[in-house]
């Protein structure tokens, strides 16, 4: 498949609540030969991925408004005197679940590796996949001892045995 001629099976319109950065993300990622492995199915972990990711832009822009000297606080009354913003706590939060997906989606150069996504040579097909799935499966398969089915049993001849 030529990275240029691909046309996902699913590509759902963005969010209206996405901030201008996420949505640019969204939109890249379903002009991208790697939507075409998308389905409706998935839906739900994009919607939970770009969401994350918009989660995340807030609180960075959130924090940016505060200035770099907001990032820490004094945390004197408590058993620790210096501490990290609410806000960059949860960006850390954000971005572990972030990492996760992203991996799974093969939204990065090592996860596509990992998930034999071969984007130097533009392809990516759910054909391609399917065939390594079961090829990896049947080897699996002749792995297993096989078992004795009653139709490879030899048939015994009740009245030869009784001559």
């Amino acid at each position: 498949m030529d990275i240029e001629e691909h046309t996902p099976a699913y590509a759902p319109e963005a969010p209206n609540y996405l901030l201008p950065e996420v949505r640019e993300a969204w939109d890249e990622y379903w002009e991208s030969p790697l939507a075409t492995s998308s389905l409706a199915v998935d839906k739900f972990v994009l919607f939970r991925l770009f969401s994350y990711r918009n989660q995340w832009f807030g609180f960075h822009q959130a924090l940016q408004d505060l200035g770099p000297q907001e990032m820490i606080i004094d945390g004197s009354r408590e058993k620790s005197a210096i501490q990290l913003h609410p806000y960059a706590k949860h960006m850390l939060k954000l971005e572990e679940k972030i990492n996760m997906l992203e991996k799974e989606l093969g939204l990065n150069p090592l996860a596509r590796a990992r998930l034999g996504i071969d984007m130097g040579n533009a392809k990516l097909t759910w054909d391609e996949m399917k065939k390594k799935t079961q090829a990896a499966k049947k080897s699996e398969q002749a792995k297993r001892p096989e078992r004795t089915r009653k139709r490879d049993l030899p048939v015994i001849d009740v009245e030869e045995v009784k001559k």
